[in-house]
């Protein structure tokens, strides 16, 4: 039985999908599919490369652009993805977590964003059900951003742990175990537990 690799990062604020489409044309990949955007879909442009598949998908939704390089050779993958890095600036989701994990905290805007990067890399196992290898650093960025003063900043983690506390089980645990705490997001807070105990 053949196992699938994946890889998936982020591109940089200045990265340009024209770029990533030459690289692909001198890479000789062949286009394989591509969608337009509309009301509450991506857009997104897929490449057939040497051993892999790379999608790129604007999740407009969450204001991040993803790569995602999948094939059954890790070699393989890992070539793919350096095509895309050597051509744009990539974020990783090491990068988001490294944010979410600074100290002193990082600004709540950049906060913010590295939350929903967090979602967005994972948008293609949540839609799949595929459970991504563990990573004590997702538990310890989000007991640190349910604390955050600003109630952006705890919305912005709620939302994103509802999405992924499918695929990655007890992120929700420590938002839950402030339900009844006082602070500036204290309703927001008390949903995500309603909704957790409602939950079969």
């Amino acid at each position: 039985m053949t196992h699938e690799h994946e890889r998936t990062v982020l591109l940089g604020k200045h990265a340009e999908r024209a770029v990533l489409e030459s690289a692909a044309a001198g890479h000789g990949w062949l286009r394989a599919a591509i969608s337009t955007a509309g009301f509450g879909e991506m857009e997104q442009v897929a490449w057939q490369a040497a051993g892999a598949f790379v999608l790129y998908s604007e999740v407009h939704l969450l204001g991040h652009r993803v790569v995602r390089v999948t094939g059954e050779g890790e070699a393989a993958v890992e070539e793919a993805l350096g095509v895309v890095r050597d051509a744009v600036p990539t974020v990783s989701p090491d990068d988001l977590l490294d944010v979410l994990l600074s100290m002193p905290p990082a600004e709540s805007t950049q906060m913010i964003r590295a939350l929903n990067g967090l979602r967005a890399a994972d948008i293609w196992n949540c839609a799949d059900g595929r459970r991504p290898p563990a990573d004590p650093r997702y538990a310890e960025a989000v007991e640190r951003a349910v604390r955050h003063p600003e109630r952006q900043v705890v919305r912005a983690l709620v939302d994103a742990v509802g999405d992924l506390m499918a695929i990655r089980p007890g992120l929700e645990v420590p938002i839950v175990a402030l339900r009844d705490a006082d602070g500036p997001a204290r309703d927001v807070i008390e949903d995500l537990a309603g909704f957790c105990d409602a939950a079969p």
